[in-house]
């Protein structure tokens, strides 16, 4: 799998880590997965959400670089139809290393 680069980072849509973890509570756990909220015009700055960032909370803003490092892939399309984030733990899919620890 190749490395992401600024090109594929879309507003809207939802990256995992490339080592990912649990957020939230030990009762209502979801993968930390992050929606990138905002990109700015530079491309050098982005804003996103996660289900780390406590309710009420601001968007986490970060250099897109950061971005790049932490995240692995594209999983938007994976995520449930409702809209939820995807629940912890996550199993292997497609010979991944997700969920390992």
């Amino acid at each position: 799998m190749s490395e992401l680069t600024l090109a594929d980072l879309k507003v809207g849509r939802v990256y995992r880590a490339k080592r990912p973890a649990p957020a939230g509570t030990i009762f209502s756990a979801f993968v930390a997965d992050r929606q990138i909220r905002w990109i700015s015009a530079t491309g050098m700055e982005l804003q996103y959400d996660s289900p780390s960032i406590p309710a009420g909370g601001r968007y986490r803003r970060v250099s897109v670089d950061a971005f790049l490092k932490w995240a692995r892939r594209d999983v938007t399309d994976e995520l449930p139809e409702n809209g939820d984030w995807a629940t912890w733990p996550i199993g292997r899919r497609d010979g991944d290393k997700e969920g390992q620890s």
